[in-house]
């Protein structure tokens, strides 16, 4: 006897009892008796058959029960549907201790589209058991939130579980087709021209003129197109007749037979779509050769952007004017005291580099900067000798202003748009590494830092232009690192000072590098670069590098070789020491 089943989504009344079944008639007249089954059903009383309480917390249950009277149960589990299809019935208290976790919860099952179970173990005959053991719940607030959302159960693989997706939206089909896009690859297949042939003498000769051509190119692009599918995806109809099994053999009862076959064309499918990834067969080298070994295939990619960038940087350099030269095109930033001697030794220093290179300073795009103490008259006096204008802030630069690039940064992005993770990502990634190269080999001035430093807090605090807002934290808190509390942002002092502590390191490790040896003959000649010192004429590079020394002395620590070039008291060779040097030297070794 065949069952046959329809589902209907319905709304139920809670103020009455369920409906055991109901009387339909067909097309005869004939009434039948259908039985009803219900999905998503909560809590019911097996007794009233009202939603939302059981037998507990029944009234008229209670009633009956206590007056004696003969109690009949009209109501029960079996108007639910069974998500289990298997020779072992279900465990219905699981289920209802599941329900009662979702009444607690507040959360309500989305229901599904597509085959029923969700879960097979794939054994034959008497032994299998199919349950509809994934679903997607959520609350009622997020169903009203996302009213057009649906759980479809797609077709299954190898997996014994079934893949659900859960859409919020619904997907409306896309209305007709692709324009036609010719593939210059298909070039390389010798049939294609065949095909353009084929398909511009065979197509339709209606019309006249421009209307037949049209028409022709139309039959044309078909053509193309159903052949460069078959070129490039020859297996998309075995695909979708095998995917088309492999949904009607998991709806089958499950035999030996069935899940010899389900495997065997499980595999074929995996086959055919690694098949499908994409991948290079082979290219065809600078004589015309035809290569597909992998080897062959990267020397002449290399080859090839080999020659591609040398012909770039070949044309590149050739473009340039006989008086130009390559390097960095990049401003640079002179540091001195707002003195009229050091003014002009700069000037002096300018027009040495001028008469020299043949490359003279444009001081309509220089300008000068003074810190906030440097007085007036003396402001005057150096704008006068120079021959620039004084800036409050550096508003124009062509490439290495620090401070100006930080700033036009700032300004230039949408800090009212960002989220915070935003503004952490372009503080951290653009803005504190703008000043990276510069700090490398100068020290800047503290006041320069510290006002980096506020162009950053005032921008993660949501500060445009002259507004005014609060800063929850100090910046000192927020470059703390992110399990001490702060946002590990970088304050410029400690990193510039930090950065040219690595310049330092390497004079340690790389004696045969030109920056060495320049600097060994000039400033520590006669010992080692941890006993250096500065020297009232020495440059500023060698002050900055100085500077950062006693951050090398502090963490350096000797390993012990022969001994020859450490002096055993005043050098650090203990390891594992807490000073790594000798506190309380033996009396008479200094002697000795």
């Amino acid at each position: 006897m065949q069952k046959f089943f329809m589902r209907v989504q319905v709304a139920l009344p809670i103020s009455k009892p369920l409906r055991r079944g109901g009387f339909i008639s067909d097309s005869d007249g004939v009434r039948t008796w259908v039985t009803f089954k219900y999905e998503r059903l909560p809590i019911f009383c097996h007794y009233c058959g009202l939603l939302g309480h059981d037998l507990r917390h029944c009234a008229s249950h209670y009633a009956v029960e206590k007056n004696g009277g003969e109690i009949e149960y009209q109501y029960g589990d079996w108007l639910k549907v069974a998500e289990k299809l298997s020779k072992r019935p279900p465990q219905m208290s699981q289920i209802d201790a599941f329900c009662a976790s979702l009444e607690v919860c507040q959360l309500e099952d989305l229901g599904f589209k597509g085959y029923p179970y969700t879960w097979n173990n794939k054994r034959p005959g008497d032994a299998n058991t199919k349950l509809r053991l994934d679903r997607a719940v959520a609350t009622k607030e997020w169903r009203d939130k996302f009213q057009l959302s649906s759980v479809t159960h797609l077709p299954p693989h190898e997996s014994d579980h079934l893949p659900i997706i859960l859409q919020t939206e619904h997907m409306k089909p896309r209305k007709g087709r692709k324009g036609f896009k010719f593939e210059e690859n298909w070039l390389l297949w010798e049939d294609c021209e065949e095909v353009v042939l084929e398909a511009w003498m065979t197509g339709e000769a209606g019309g006249h003129g421009l209307g037949m051509i049209q028409q022709k190119i139309k039959c044309c692009g078909d053509a193309l197109r159903a052949w460069g599918l078959a070129k490039t995806n020859p297996n998309t109809e075995e695909i979708k007749q095998l995917q088309k099994r492999l949904d009607l053999l998991n709806i089958e009862e499950t035999t030996e037979a069935v899940r010899d076959e389900f495997l065997g064309v499980s595999k074929i499918l995996d086959d055919l779509l690694l098949k499908r990834r994409n991948y290079i067969k082979g290219i065809k080298n600078f004589e015309g050769d035809w290569v597909e070994e992998e080897e062959d295939m990267a020397v002449v990619a290399a080859d090839y952007f080999d020659n591609l960038f040398t012909a770039e940087i070949k044309v590149a350099l050739f473009q340039m004017g006989p008086t130009k030269a390559p390097g960095p095109d990049d401003d640079s930033i002179l540091f001195c005291r707002a003195t009229t001697g050091e003014v002009q030794v700069i000037n002096e220093m300018l027009q040495v580099y001028a008469n020299a290179l043949g490359q003279y300073i444009n001081m309509e795009k220089s300008s000068v900067y003074f810190s906030s103490n440097t007085r007036g008259n003396h402001r005057d006096e150096i704008v006068s000798l120079l021959g620039v204008k004084e800036v409050e802030r550096f508003d124009s630069y062509l490439g290495l202003p620090t401070l100006i690039r930080v700033w036009k940064k700032l300004q230039g992005w949408k800090g009212k748009m960002l989220s915070k993770a935003g503004k952490e990502v372009l503080i951290k990634a653009v803005a504190q590494a703008i000043p990276t190269y510069t700090m490398g080999v100068f020290q800047l001035p503290v006041k320069l830092c510290d006002e980096l430093n506020s162009l950053c807090a005032k921008f993660w605090w949501g500060q445009i232009g002259n507004e005014k807002k609060i800063h929850w934290k100090n910046w000192d808190c927020l470059t703390q690192p992110k399990l001490e509390g702060g946002m590990g942002f970088r304050d410029l002092r400690y990193f510039n000072v930090a950065m040219l502590a690595k310049q330092g390191w390497r004079l340690l490790k790389n004696h045969e590098s030109l920056m060495f040896k320049c600097f060994k003959a000039r400033y520590f000649p006669r010992c080692n670069f941890l006993h250096a010192k500065d020297s009232p004429n020495s440059s500023f590079i060698w002050k900055s590098i100085v500077a950062a020394l006693p951050i090398l002395k502090s963490g350096c620590c000797w390993r012990v070789g022969n001994g020859e070039s450490i002096e055993a008291i005043k050098d650090k060779w203990i390891p594992n020491y807490p000073s790594n040097k000798i506190l309380h030297p033996v009396h008479g070794m200094e002697e000795g």
